[in-house]
C-alpha cells in the first residue's frame, strides 16, 4: 500500500512524501522544514522517520533546502545535483528502502544528468514524472499501467506563448529540454493508462501560464477522445498553495 503526500508541486518549491507499510521516503527539498513538518503529520510522522531523499535535478526549486536533510536521512542523487551524496543513482539502478524500490529514470531537462523515478511496492508502482521537455518510446514503456502517476502538466501553449515572458524563456519551456505542456502530458498519459491505474495526479503546473480546471480539462478531453475510460481514475492537480493527499485510502 502507498500513500502520498504531494506537499507542494511547482516553481516555488517541490517535495514530495510517499509513504509505504514500512517506509516513508521524499523526493525533492525545495520547501521549508516547517512545510515538511506538517506533511509529516499528516502520516503521523517527523522528518526524523523519513528513510531516505532522492532528488530530481539540481535546480533551486527542487533542491533549496536539501541540506537540511542531512541530519535526518541518507541522500539519493546524482553527484551533479547534490554535491558528496550518500548513494549516487543511475539510470536504472534500483535502491531499496526498506520495502520500497526507487528505479531512477534519465530525463530531458535543462539540468545535468536529471531523473524521473518508478517507485515500487510489491505489485504496486508510482510513476514520478516531473521535468521533462519530452518522453521517449523506452519510457512511456518502462512506466507503463503503472498503478499511479504523478506526471507534470506545467502549460498551456497558447498561454505559454502569448505571455509577458522573455522570448528565451517561451522558448527553454516550450523545448524538448524544457517541461511538458497539458497537451502532450495528456498524450503521454493517454498511452501509458492501463487496467491498474487508479490515481493520476498532475504537477508542477504554471501559476502565469496555466490553470488547474484547464489542465484537467485537457486530460479529460484527450482521454474521451481516445476513447479511455478515466471514470474510475482519481484524477486531479497537485498544488503550489496546499498539500495534495493521494494513493490508497486506509
Amino acid at each position: 500500500m502507498m500513500r502520498f503526500a504531494f506537499i507542494r508541486s511547482g516553481s516555488k518549491g517541490n517535495a514530495t512524501l510517499i509513504k509505504s507499510d514500512n517506509a516513508l521516503i521524499q523526493i525533492d527539498m525545495g520547501i521549508t522544514l516547517k512545510l515538511l513538518k506538517e506533511g509529516c503529520l499528516l502520516f503521523g510522522k517527523t522528518p526524523h522517520d523519513i528513510d531516505a531523499v532522492f532528488f530530481t535535478h539540481n535546480h533551486s526549486d527542487h533542491i533549496k533546502n536539501h541540506h537540511m536533510m542531512r541530519k535526518f536521512c541518507p541522500i539519493y542523487a546524482s553527484r551533479y545535483t547534490i554535491k558528496d551524496p550518500d548513494h549516487l543513482i543511475e539510470h536504472g539502478v534500483g535502491e531499496e528502502i526498506k520495502d520500497l524500490v526507487v528505479i531512477p529514470v534519465s530525463t530531458s531537462h535543462d539540468a545535468p544528468d536529471p531523473f524521473n523515478f518508478l517507485i515500487v511496492n510489491g505489485e504496486e508502482r508510482l510513476a514520478y514524472i516531473t521535468d521533462t521537455g519530452r518522453l521517449f518510446e523506452e519510457d512511456l514503456f518502462f512506466f507503463q499501467n503503472c498503478d499511479y502517476y504523478l506526471i507534470e502538466s506545467n502549460h498551456d501553449v497558447d498561454m505559454e506563448i502569448h505571455s509577458r515572458r522573455p522570448i528565451y524563456l517561451k522558448r527553454r519551456i516550450l523545448g524538448d529540454y524544457g517541461h511538458l505542456s497539458n497537451i502532450d502530458s495528456a498524450h503521454y498519459m493517454a498511452e501509458m493508462i492501463g487496467g491498474k491505474t487508479k490515481g493520476i495526479y498532475l504537477g508542477h503546473l504554471s501559476e502565469e501560464c496555466n490553470e488547474a480546471e484547464l489542465a484537467l480539462q485537457t486530460h479529460k478531453d484527450v482521454y474521451d477522445e481516445l476513447g479511455i475510460d478515466y471514470s474510475h481514475i482519481d484524477l486531479r492537480c497537485t498544488s503550489q498553495e496546499e498539500i495534495i493527499l493521494g494513493g490508497d485510502k486506509e
